[in-house]
């Protein structure tokens, strides 16, 4: 059966996936670089400094940079 929130079509047995979750049976995460996949909602949940929906932007933290002329 479909798994992680996946849910199954009547009429042709495939599985509809919720969030990153693909697959045949919603047991593969889209999620990139470390990312995991929330098992209910299959949202992202990045790691570092990834960001965005499939974690696959980077988000630059900058403290204390000047610029010099």
């Amino acid at each position: 059966g479909c798994q992680n929130g996946g849910s199954c079509s009547p009429t042709t047995g495939a599985c509809t996936c919720v969030g990153q979750w693909g697959g045949t049976t919603c047991t593969t995460c889209g999620c990139q670089n470390g990312g995991t996949c929330d098992p209910a909602t299959g949202a992202c949940t990045c790691v570092g400094q990834w960001s965005g929906g499939t974690c696959s932007g980077m988000c630059w933290v900058r403290e204390k940079q000047f610029l010099t002329k």
